[in-house]
């Protein structure tokens, strides 16, 4: 049986998994059900594509994504806005981190797909502070572009 192809989506998920300082197994397309699964370390999710293109001539792809930051205060009816900025800041150190001249990270996602080599991460713009429907939540928003290839 032949592997799916990677997307987008699974990329970056899988490139944000390697950041040490975001929390393990808080990163995903969607919230979890019940916010006390991230109240103490907060929540990253990774989409929509917002632009980008795929390579003309090479196999490789640079979308631009929304992440979100998320962090939520059980509780307490004041959002913990800097809990979801730190973790914002911690998306654009590690984009600045990721973009090594002549160097790539090889990044494995679920095992029904094939594994993708992440070329490059960027910060394309500055964290946002976003309204959120449940008043004790705290939401940030932050644009990267990935560079990567399918292998």
């Amino acid at each position: 049986m032949t592997s799916l192809r990677p997307n987008n989506t699974l990329v970056a998920v899988a490139w944000l998994s390697t950041l040490t300082d975001l929390p393990v197994g808080g990163i995903a397309t969607t919230l979890p059900r019940d916010p006390a699964t991230w109240q103490t370390n907060g929540f990253v999710t990774v989409g929509p594509v917002v632009g980008g293109s795929p390579g003309v001539e090479m196999p490789t792809r640079h979308p631009v994504l929304q992440v979100q930051t998320w962090a939520n205060g059980g509780q307490s009816a004041k959002p913990p806005w800097n809990k979801a900025e730190q973790l914002a800041e911690i998306i654009l150190a590690g984009c600045q981190g990721a973009v090594r001249p002549h160097s790539s990270v090889v990044l494995t996602l679920p095992a029904a797909y094939s594994a993708a080599r992440l070329l490059g991460a960027y910060g394309i713009s500055e964290p946002r502070r976003l309204p959120s429907d449940v008043a004790s939540y705290a939401r940030y928003e932050v644009d990267i572009q990935i560079d990567w290839v399918p292998l």
